[in-house]
């Protein structure tokens, strides 16, 4: 009988696929609660997009710390693709299902998972959502690695773009309040 060993490169790997879903999900739970008040439609892509932020840097932080070589990440790139996936899903799960006048994404997703036998929730819609980007996000991370970077260039472009990323979701619910009628 064999036995299977984790070597430290799938160690890093499921800790980059792990903390990369949890972060997406917990990124995109923080923003939804947003649709109490401002419409769906510009509530989902928003949590989307900030879910993805925090799903790629997750990814690159884990990868950062778990990776036996102690390459670094490229964080730019690898936010610019995940961001880039983010937009690719909203408007195919989102966008053009409105302009089409069909059932969106995550409508589909929650009737897959009540047939399923799991619920009909957002939240679960959220979790497979995430889930699949934090799996691109992850394999990206994998991807763009690089030999030397700075530590605190690194940690400065991280909490750049989590600020822009809490500015995008400040921005577009103003916006989405100054055009529509929200809940005050």
């Amino acid at each position: 009988m064999t036995t299977a060993r984790w070597t430290p490169r799938a160690i890093a790997i499921v800790g980059m696929v792990a903390s990369a879903t949890v972060a997406g999900i917990a990124g995109a739970t923080l923003v939804a609660p947003l649709a109490l008040a401002v419409p769906e439609r510009a509530v989902w892509p928003l949590a989307i997009g900030f879910g993805t932020l925090l799903a790629a840097l997750a990814a690159a932080w884990a990868a950062n710390l778990l990776d036996p070589a102690r390459a670094r990440s490229r964080l730019p790139a690898i936010v610019g693709l995940a961001e880039g996936t983010a937009v690719a899903v909203i408007v195919v799960g989102f966008v053009l299902p409105w302009l089409v006048g069909i059932s969106d994404l995550f409508t589909l997703i929650a009737s897959v998972t009540g047939a399923l036998g799991f619920g009909e929730t957002a939240l679960l819609a959220i979790v497979v959502l995430m889930a699949a980007i934090g799996i691109v996000a992850s394999l990206m991370t994998a991807r763009l690695r690089s030999p030397s970077r700075s530590l605190r260039r690194d940690l400065a472009l991280s909490l750049g773009l989590l600020a822009l990323g809490v500015l995008v979701v400040v921005g577009g619910v103003t916006v989405t309040c100054s055009v529509t009628s929200c809940v005050a």
